[in-house]
């Protein structure tokens, strides 16, 4: 039986943005999860604040529009 890729650990998670995810069909994204400096979720603030561990660090984009290689500049 083929062993299972691990879980990314979200280590930061940016919310109250706008996010631009490239995808046609969700254009805007309000939040990420960040996994060390790689993005591993876009979603909603809610969505995204779900799945994050407790004591996981949270930044407020304050309603900041950002593209996703702004991200990791805030891990």
């Amino acid at each position: 039986m083929p062993e299972s890729a691990p879980r990314s650990v979200i280590t930061l998670l940016v919310v109250n943005a706008r996010i631009r995810t490239g995808d046609p069909r969700r254009p805007w994204a309000d939040a990420a999860a960040l996994a060390g400096a790689r993005v591993a979720h876009l979603g909603g603030s809610a969505e995204i604040r779900k799945l994050a561990p407790a004591g996981v660090r949270v930044v407020d984009a304050l309603g900041a529009e950002l593209a996703p290689e702004d991200l990791p500049r805030y891990a």
